[in-house]
């Protein structure tokens, strides 16, 4: 399954009646760190945070996205 069908797929269950989806594309919100020279700067992708961005016919939602799932940044 391709990425954009999951993202569909997951951004789905939180549709109104009648919604469709018109685009969905993934999101990151960066948390800079301040690591010092001692940490590697990848250790600051630790901070980012995935989101999923569904646009419909009604509205703009945003999703929190993880391991466990997407869920509504607000409702």
């Amino acid at each position: 399954m391709a990425q954009r069908d999951a993202m569909r797929r997951s951004a789905s269950q939180f549709l109104r009646p009648g919604e469709t989806i018109q685009a969905v594309f993934a999101g990151r919100i960066v948390i800079p760190m301040d690591t010092g020279p001692a940490l590697p700067a990848m250790l600051n992708s630790i901070a980012d945070r995935h989101r999923i961005i569904a646009v419909t016919d009604q509205r703009i939602l945003v999703l929190r996205s993880g391991f466990s799932g997407a869920w509504p940044t607000a409702s």
